[in-house]
Parts: structure tokens; C-alpha cells; sequence
């Protein structure tokens, strides 16, 4: 996945996506994705998220929001392709049928 963001971010960069854009999805190092191992004591202090790489402390809602529309958007197109599939191979049908009772 890691791979894929880089190339994906490379792009944005290639296209000069807009400033806002460029900081909100930052470069992505490899330290960003070591793990920690630390065992953490659900009853001790409390969690600070300053230890969590960039990624972790996005605005995911926001963006979740955005997702379903992009995604709503691509299957809509998807089925709007198969219903006028169909109707060609509907058409198609008919062509051939009157083709062959003409003969």
C-alpha cells in the first residue's frame, strides 16, 4: 500500500496539485510505518496522539464522506454501462431476427 501511495502522491505532484492538497498528503518516509511495540497500559496515563504518525491523525469522516460519493458516482457509472449493454444486445437480437426473416 505504501508503494501505491508514493506513486499516487508522485502524480499529484506531476499534475502540480493545489498547496492545501499537497499538505494534507505529505510525503510518506519510511520511518512513517514502523510499528511500535510498546505495550501500552490501558489504565495508565492518558494516550497522546503526539507519538502517532501523520496519517493516523487525519480527518478520516471528512474524508469518508468523499469516498462514498466517489464510489457511489463509479458504480452508478458502472451499471449505467450494463443497462445500455444491454439494450444493444436487446437491439442486436432484433437486427438479426429481421435480417434472417427477410431472407
Amino acid at each position: 500500500h505504501a508503494q501505491i501511495y508514493r506513486k499516487c502522491l508522485k502524480a499529484m505532484v506531476s499534475l502540480e496539485a493545489d498547496k492545501v492538497l499537497m499538505e494534507r498528503y505529505k510525503l510518506l518516509l519510511d520511518q512513517d510505518l514502523k510499528a511500535t511495540t510498546t505495550i501500552s497500559n490501558p489504565n495508565g496515563s492518558v494516550h497522546h496522539m503526539e507519538n502517532l504518525t501523520w496519517f493516523w491523525t487525519m480527518d478520516i469522516p471528512r474524508d469518508a464522506q468523499e469516498i462514498y460519493h466517489v464510489n457511489w458516482l463509479h458504480t452508478k457509472a458502472v451499471q449505467d454501462r450494463w443497462k445500455e449493454e444491454v439494450e444493444l444486445i436487446k437491439s442486436e437480437v432484433r437486427w438479426t431476427i429481421n435480417f434472417f426473416n427477410s431472407k
